[in-house]
């Protein structure tokens, strides 16, 4: 299966828009037709991956994501192999935890971790 992702660009707060690919061993290289080349300042990325899934207005739901969920924002996280969705009300608690695929159907993607800051309850780690 090949993974689909997007790559923040931190210095210029913009989507990458041009082809960027992942090699094996986690490395990001810029493609040009046949070419590639190694790209020299990976900390300047940020590469998010598709959950797969869709929200219920058929959005692609990618880590990084947030949605309203009743009375809080969850943030779609990747940790142990496994996406989930992490309550911003309990930061430090596991039981803010929720299952993705439970909650495609009744949630829509609000907006990201980047894009939407101050959506946030405490500042990205």
């Amino acid at each position: 299966m090949i993974k689909k992702y997007r790559v923040w660009d931190k210095n210029k707060k913009s989507w990458v828009s041009c082809n960027v690919v992942i090699d094996f061993s986690g490395l990001l290289f810029w493609t040009f037709g046949y070419e590639s080349r190694l790209i020299d300042d990976p900390e300047t990325y940020d590469v998010q991956y598709s959950t797969g899934l869709l929200d219920k207005k058929a959005n692609e739901i990618y880590e990084g994501d947030m949605f309203n969920y009743r009375w809080q924002i969850l943030i779609i996280e990747y940790v142990n192999d496994m996406f989930h969705c992490k309550s911003t009300k309990y930061k430090n608690l596991s039981g803010g935890n929720y299952r993705l695929d439970s909650l495609k159907k009744e949630c829509a993607v609000i907006g990201n971790i980047h894009e939407n800051p101050e959506l946030r309850p405490w500042p990205a780690q």
